[in-house]
């Protein structure tokens, strides 16, 4: 429901949901048009057949070991079932967690799931962290650059005609003229005193410095 949904809109009818179907046996046993008529609202009906579907498939036959063999749940939503729903040692990464982990450096124990998932929807936002009331700023240090955008490939390329920025520049066959660039760390970065920390050269090792 969350997938395409704001939590304010959803939390009522998550209510009316679970009032009207408590289980999955009551839910498998739902009309189709029942299920998407109270789906309505909640982004593509697909979601709500897959629910109904997986219902029927837990009613009829236990949960199965391998949560993604249910209609329409892959690795995440999988994750998320057996740490919110089962109880398993297992930590749902959302782009609020993945981004929580990689400010810190840090892998945390799925116990801390929920509490991550807040930390990054609310203090560890992507483009202005309230790092002044965050709980971990003291470890929201720069960590190693372990994944950069790779430069474009020079070879194989065909000289370009023409006039403008673009005159004279190799372009590689089939493709677009090249921009100019350099490596990019993956997603921001922040040190020990809170600032953005940015590359200002292709030798990241040797140019860090905070924005």
């Amino acid at each position: 429901m969350l997938q395409q949904t704001q939590v304010e809109r959803v939390v009522p009818r998550y209510l009316d949901w679970l009032e009207r179907w408590p289980s999955a046996d009551e839910l498998a046993a739902a009309a189709v048009a029942d299920v998407i008529r109270a789906w309505q609202g909640l982004g593509y009906n697909r979601r709500g057949l897959n629910l109904h579907r997986a219902a029927q498939r837990v009613a009829t036959e236990g949960w199965p070991d391998d949560l993604t063999e249910l209609p329409g749940v892959g690795p995440y939503t999988a994750a998320a079932i057996g740490n919110f729903a089962l109880g398993l040692d297992v930590l749902p990464v959302d782009t609020n967690v993945s981004r929580v982990q990689e400010r810190t450096g840090h892998r945390f124990s799925p116990a801390a799931a929920q509490a991550l998932m807040d930390l990054g929807a609310t203090v560890c936002l992507a483009r202005i962290p309230r790092c002044g009331v965050s709980s971990i700023r003291s470890a929201a240090e720069a960590v190693p650059l372990r994944r950069l955008v790779p430069a474009t490939p020079r070879a194989d390329v065909a000289p370009r005609d023409g006039v403008g920025a673009s005159a004279g520049r190799p372009r590689p066959r089939g493709g677009p003229v090249p921009r100019p660039g350099r490596p990019r760390p993956a997603g921001p970065l922040w040190n020990e005193s809170h600032t953005a920390v940015t590359v200002s050269d292709t030798r990241p090792w040797d140019n860090v410095t905070g924005a």
